[in-house]
């Protein structure tokens, strides 16, 4: 049996230190070593998506889907939403599942639905 933590019991200490990074190189002077170069360094890459959330109900419990698109309108991922009283859950959709509810409920057609801004 494995004794490495799972991601799930390492996330929030991952988090903090993190953003204990960012807080200290933003106390920084720009110029000075460890400030705004080290946040640059620290940054694989910027992704931009769209994200469509398709509430089907809410409150006690409420569910939803959520689709998410590149920048081009094409499908990423899909998932759905669990919500209950201080409690959820998510799973991610299959592509055949995820182009259901596009179909379903975008009519195919997200660029409808997504901003061009």
């Amino acid at each position: 049996m494995s004794t490495q933590e799972t991601c799930a019991e390492r996330i929030e200490a991952n988090k903090i230190s993190r953003l204990d990074d960012i807080r200290e190189a933003l106390k920084k002077d720009p110029e000075e070593e460890g400030g705004l170069d080290n946040l640059n360094e620290m940054v694989l890459c910027l992704d931009v998506e769209k994200h469509l959330k398709i509430h089907l109900s809410t409150g006690g419990p409420g569910d939803w889907f959520e689709l998410v698109y590149d920048k081009d309108d094409e499908l990423l991922r899909g998932e759905y939403h669990f919500h209950d009283w201080y409690d959820h859950a998510e799973v991610k959709l299959t592509k055949e599942e995820a182009d259901l509810v596009e179909s379903a409920y975008l009519c195919g057609e997200p660029a409808i639905f997504l901003s061009k801004d």
